[in-house]
């Protein structure tokens, strides 16, 4: 069972490293966690590292796939653009 308290600190966590409001995993995960709830946020809440890391990584592909699909829309000639080299910088 996915515990829904942790994935939304890590990805609030991620969200404020992202846009640079917070320098630092830990003090993401802090704020994030003061975010979420009010009271104070178990340990089993917490996220790790590697779970923040995981939620930046895929906030950075929802965000850069976005980015694609506007592209998509601006060029004229379909045929002519390469849309596997954006995919490929996303891997």
């Amino acid at each position: 069972m996915i515990n829904t308290r942790r994935r939304q600190i890590a990805e609030h966590a991620a969200r404020l490293i992202l846009t640079g409001k917070s320098s630092t995993f830990s003090q993401a995960s802090r704020q994030a966690a003061r975010w979420v709830s009010r009271e104070k946020v178990s340990k089993e809440d917490n996220p790790g590292r590697a779970e923040i890391e995981q939620q930046l990584h895929l906030l950075a592909g929802r965000d850069a796939m976005s980015i694609i699909d506007h592209m998509k829309e601006d060029v004229i000639d379909d045929d002519v653009y390469d849309y596997d080299y954006p995919l490929m910088l996303l891997e």
